[in-house]
């Protein structure tokens, strides 16, 4: 798709590639300087490169899409603005779920509500350096490595989440976020098979703001890591005793 004011209803429909592998070059929906775009209602599987790419595309939604078995990323982002992406479910890529990329222009102003990216290999979900956006009431449980990574960002709210099961960290916030607002996440149980992650970490940066989240049961040094200054206030957060530290968050309570 490349032009402006275009809606594709698959209606239930499956999309099915030549398969997952990476050499496979295969790409399902495209999406490509377009404005007002559509896609909706959509099933996507067995495509090796990615299931949907969303390129240079402004004030566009995604909805009610399911994709399996893609390779690098089932859902790729690229210097989006406006983009709204809810209801969605991406499993089974042999890299990430969800990818917002790390390409200029960043990607901003992106609502990401109420998707499912669970069982993927490397993460649920990763974005670099994305801008003004919400990530909200969204789900990754049983990926291989870590639930939900951000590389940068700022002026994000990243909020009502739940990250369980993952086999690296729930949430890992690295090289200097700013003005993020993490609240209400659920990350428990994650089994950490790394020394350098935690069940929530933030690394560098400066004004986020942590309340209410509950962080218990992960198999790691820390519950809740933060470096000194990236953290200005927090409160009401749940962590395990003696898995703490965060300056700039008032006293946690304890999981049991």
């Amino acid at each position: 798709i490349a032009g402006d004011n275009i809606a594709l209803d698959c209606d239930g429909h499956t999309i099915t590639g030549p398969g997952s592998d990476f050499l496979f070059n295969s790409m399902a929906i495209s999406v490509l300087n377009s404005n007002q775009v559509t896609v909706v209602n959509c099933a996507i599987n067995n495509f090796g490169h990615k299931g949907l790419l969303a390129d240079h595309c402004t004030n566009c939604r995604i909805e009610n899409i399911s994709i399996s078995y893609g390779g690098i990323s089932g859902i790729y982002l690229v210097s989006n603005q406006g983009l709204t992406l809810r209801n969605c479910t991406v499993s089974y890529s042999a890299n990430t779920g969800l990818t917002l990329s790390t390409q200029l222009p960043r990607n901003k102003d992106i609502i990401i509500e109420g998707s499912d990216l669970s069982n993927n290999d490397f993460y649920g979900l990763y974005a670099y350096f994305l801008e003004d956006s919400i990530i909200a009431n969204n789900t990754s449980t049983n990926v291989n490595g870590t639930g939900f990574g951000f590389r940068g960002g700022n002026n994000l709210q990243i909020k009502n989440n739940t990250l369980t099961g993952n086999g690296g960290g729930g949430l890992i916030i690295a090289l200097n976020a700013t003005n993020c607002v993490i609240s209400n996440n659920i990350i428990t149980g994650n089994s950490i098979f790394s020394d350098n992650e935690n069940g929530f970490s933030i690394s560098g940066g400066s004004g986020n703001v942590l309340n209410g989240n509950r962080v218990c049961d992960n198999e790691s040094t820390y519950d809740l890591l933060c470096s000194d200054g990236s953290v200005s206030s927090g409160s009401e957060n749940i962590a395990g005793s003696g898995k703490v530290s965060c300056v700039g968050i008032t006293e946690t309570v304890d999981c049991s």
